[in-house]
């Protein structure tokens, strides 16, 4: 009797089960692949690039850095006056138009 209701529980699930792989396996390879050398392969060859990357960035970063700094201690003299120059050209801006009430 207990056989029964498992059986009747398991069938219809393995059944569908079974359907569904066959389906699938026309729209997907269900087989293993089992190619795992050249993929760690690339995946070695993928990580050296990345570090070379790394290394290639940090030192430009560096290079930049150092530039950066030596300009501007280069550009700061001391006890050069860093107020901005007077333009005598300027003119005022125009009055505001007067507003009429309604």
């Amino acid at each position: 009797m207990c056989n029964t209701g498992w059986l009747k529980r398991a069938l219809p699930f393995i059944g569908t089960f079974t359907l569904g792989i066959f389906i699938a396996s026309f729209f997907v390879s269900v087989s293993p692949n089992y190619d795992h050398q050249g993929c760690r392969f690339r995946r070695i060859q993928e990580m050296q690039q990345i570090r070379m990357e790394r290394d290639q960035l940090r030192d430009e970063n560096l290079r930049l850095r150092n530039k950066v700094s030596t300009n501007w201690q280069d550009d700061v003299e001391i006890g050069t006056d860093v107020t901005a120059p007077v333009i005598d050209d300027v003119q005022p801006p125009p009055p505001m138009a007067p507003r009429h009430r309604r």
